[in-house]
Formats: C-alpha cells, sequence, structure tokens
C-alpha cells in the first residue's frame, strides 16, 4: 500500500509540473499575443494620423467606387461628412455626369496597379464644381473586412447605419487637391 501510495504520489507530482509548466508556456504566449497586438494599434494609429495629417483630401473606395472611408480634408473640400459618403459609390456624389468616362478610366488604370494623376472637376455638396487635381494609386492588401468608417483626427470609427464590403485584393485610394495657383 505504501507502494502504491508513493507511485501515485509521484505520478501526480509529475502531472502537476507538467501542468504548471503547460500553465507557464500559456502565459508566455499570450503575453506575446497581447504585445504584438498593442504594436499592432500603434502602427495603426500612426498610420490614422498620417493620413489625417495631409493636406489633401483623401478617400478610400473600393473596386467600385464605394466609399470605405475618408480624410478630415475630404470633409472640408467637399462639404460632406463621412457619414454622408461611406458605403456609397463616390462617383455618384462627385463626379459631374460629363466626367463619368474619364473617372471610369482613372479607376481602371488604378486598379491595373498604375498611379494616375490629372486634373477634372468635381461636385461640392453645394453643387458647386471645383476643378481638382485627382490622384489615384492602388492600395495592395485591402483584405476584405465589413465595416464602414471615416478616418477622424483620433482613430477610426463606424459610420452609423452603413456596412461596407471590401473586396480583397486592391483598393484604390483617391487624393484630390485643388489646383494651386502658379506663384
Amino acid at each position: 500500500a505504501a507502494l502504491l501510495t508513493v507511485t501515485f504520489a509521484a505520478f501526480t507530482l509529475r502531472l502537476h509540473r507538467r501542468g504548471h509548466l503547460d500553465l507557464v508556456e500559456q502565459q508566455r504566449a499570450l503575453a506575446l499575443v497581447e504585445q504584438s497586438h498593442q504594436e499592432s494599434r500603434r502602427q495603426q494609429q500612426f498610420l490614422e494620423a498620417i493620413l489625417n495629417s495631409v493636406p489633401n483630401a483623401i478617400a478610400v473606395v473600393d473596386q467600385d467606387t464605394t466609399c470605405l472611408g475618408v480624410n478630415p480634408e475630404f470633409e472640408v473640400l467637399f462639404g460632406f461628412t463621412a457619414e454622408e459618403v461611406t458605403g456609397r459609390r463616390l462617383f455618384d456624389v462627385l463626379v459631374p455626369e460629363r466626367d463619368l468616362g474619364d473617372s471610369d478610366a482613372i479607376r481602371r488604370r488604378a486598379l491595373a496597379g498604375e498611379t494616375v494623376v490629372t486634373e477634372g472637376g468635381r461636385r461640392r455638396k453645394d453643387g458647386t464644381l471645383v476643378t481638382v487635381r485627382i490622384s489615384a494609386a492602388p492600395v495592395a492588401g485591402c483584405h476584405s473586412r465589413s465595416r464602414s468608417s471615416r478616418f477622424t483626427k483620433k482613430s477610426l470609427v463606424s459610420a452609423p447605419g452603413r456596412e461596407v464590403k471590401t473586396p480583397s485584393g486592391d483598393c484604390p485610394v483617391f487624393a484630390f487637391r485643388t489646383r494651386m495657383p502658379p506663384r
């Protein structure tokens, strides 16, 4: 009976040690995951700060020009809030009918991997037209997500009541700048 008790105690001690080592390993892994998550958040906040500090109006759209988000300068230049354009086709909102063909050509060129810089007219919320320099470029790795958003000075926030599904692959980014007066 004593031998059985000693064997059982040794087995229990060994099992406890293995469980303890597994628990310690899991805690280390969780700490690494949390550290990685924090670093990812810091990088996202940094990139959002860059995007929001750019003095050009920026809109991120999917392959069909459905607006996924805009920066504060977009709101200033065109008069539309992020909530008003997120989830809507940017062409329907900004592009005058006479320029739809040219705008679609710009979109196709950007989706093909080309960076396009041109000038064109765009419609503000009040209906007035403004001549802008348009830069369109693909952003690789827009992975599928279901979120509608706008870029704010502090972070990415959801636009209420709007859901946008972005495709996998490249998404064009459009930047707009008013024509600069000659110096």
